[in-house]
């Protein structure tokens, strides 16, 4: 997986009562400081196609997506298709969600709270950061 980004499958448990999910700060890594949700994507919406300067889960609670990743010198693309599979994407990892399926529902869980500086979302300036030439 690219530079330091880590897919895992949240404890789930189930009994008569239904299912019941877990991600705890020992799981998450870091102190929650912010909690979105994307729904209502369609087949051809992008979201994110950014860096940030901050940790994020991806939490896909239902449906499916495609996760592009990149650092700048590698990429990958990752299914998310099982419920309660969570992506870390650390800072500087561009990446991109593409490929929702109508009933789509991710949670982003991030170290930080909102501030627009804390994104890149011009590729080349991101290269810059790195050092790489676009």
């Amino acid at each position: 997986m690219i530079n330091g980004c880590r897919l895992i499958k949240i404890d789930s448990f189930r009994d008569e009562r239904g299912l019941l999910s877990v991600f705890d700060r020992d799981a998450i890594g870091f102190d929650a400081k912010r909690v979105f949700f994307l729904s209502g994507q369609t087949e051809s919406s992008v979201r994110g196609d950014h860096a940030s300067l901050f940790s994020e889960w991806l939490i896909l609670l239902a449906g499916s997506c495609r996760v592009e990743l990149d650092d700048g010198t590698r990429s990958e693309r990752t299914e998310l298709s099982e419920p309660f599979t969570a992506l870390l994407v650390p800072p500087m990892i561009w990446r991109r969600v593409t490929g929702f399926s109508a009933d789509c529902l991710i949670c982003s869980v991030c170290d930080r709270e909102h501030d627009p500086s804390f994104y890149i979302k011009d590729r080349a300036k991101y290269l810059e950061l790195l050092g790489l030439k676009s």
